[in-house]
């Protein structure tokens, strides 16, 4: 009988995370997009799993901004090292990631009123830019 009574608890849990993390709108696909999608010049930049990276990585910094906004301000951290794992930092790459968080975090935080959703483009951004100062051989803080 208590067995019986745990079930539906435990499927009313799972709906209310699924729904809180918005994963649910995944879980159906339109098989018409996919075929177009892979037919499409989009195809090769799109793929659903990095839709829903990117939400994760949106969703855990709305969640904790301030204290990944303390982090980043020190070059260091759980919830910096969080992100980096959400990113997919790679391990010998995550002080160079923490580094330049560090470094230009005036320009992640230009003022008191920055949004995760601001700070997360402007991180974009110095990664790029940091992408192609790896490849051109000079350093990727500042």
């Amino acid at each position: 009988m208590k067995r019986l009574f745990a079930t539906p608890l435990i499927g009313v849990f799972l709906f209310a995370l699924f729904n809180l993390l918005g994963t649910t709108s995944c879980s159906f696909t339109n098989t018409t997009e996919s075929i177009t999608d892979s037919t499409s010049s989009t195809f090769n930049w799109y793929h659903p799993g990095m839709l829903q990276k990117q939400r994760k990585i949106e969703f855990f910094a709305k969640a904790n901004f301030s204290r990944l906004k303390e982090d980043m301000a020190a070059g260091q951290g759980e919830y910096l090292t969080s992100l980096a794992t959400l990113m997919e930092v790679p391990q010998n790459d995550r002080q160079d990631f923490f580094d330049l968080t560090k470094s230009n975090f005036q320009d992640l935080f230009p003022s008191d009123q920055t949004t995760s959703e601001e700070m997360l483009s402007a991180l974009a951004v110095k990664l790029s830019e940091a992408k192609r100062s790896r490849v051109a051989g000079q350093p990727i803080s500042g």
